[in-house]
């Protein structure tokens, strides 16, 4: 898996390391799909705070990455814009 320059330049803006990122996707909390977008989003935590992990499964790299919340998780599922298991 690599990170895209957006991605890798996320990571330093939020002080997190690309180890703790590919550790915490081993143990997401959620799957999304971002249906406008067409992407994935895998929801992690890494020191309690939550991200968003955009991905592209085909070419196993990690696109962005961005901080999150439950409320906009659950909005963004009841718009329809996110479906998630």
């Amino acid at each position: 898996m690599y990170f895209t320059n957006r991605a890798e330049l996320k990571i330093s803006i939020y002080a997190l390391e690309k180890e703790s990122v590919l550790g915490s996707l081993q143990n997401r909390l959620l799957n999304c799909y971002n249906l406008l977008e067409k992407s994935f989003i895998q929801i992690i935590e890494i020191n309690r705070i939550l991200f968003a992990v955009v991905m592209d499964n085909e070419e196993q790299r990690v696109i962005t990455i961005y901080r999150t919340d439950k409320e906009t998780r659950e909005n963004r599922k009841k718009n329809g814009r996110w479906k998630c298991k």
